[in-house]
């Protein structure tokens, strides 16, 4: 995977998100497509998520893909 200043990022955030074989997925059938993309997993707590960081202005030319990951457990 080379990141260049024409890669478009896609990636998913959430908590937990080191189980997921999304990245790997992603990034395998990019490279063997030969598309300029990668595909990144972010563990980012949930409490910190806002309308403005996970839906910020669109660049011009560019296009943006998200995916939010939430799982919770509670203890009785």
């Amino acid at each position: 995977m080379n990141i260049d200043g024409h890669t478009k990022m896609y990636c998913l955030i959430g908590s937990p998100v080191g189980h997921s074989g999304s990245p790997a997925m992603y990034n395998y059938s990019f490279d063997r497509l030969g598309i300029n993309s990668a595909y990144l997993a972010y563990d980012v707590p949930l409490i910190i998520f806002t309308k403005p960081a996970v839906s910020p202005q669109p660049l011009p030319g560019r296009t943006r893909s998200c995916m939010l990951s939430s799982r919770r457990t509670t203890l009785a």
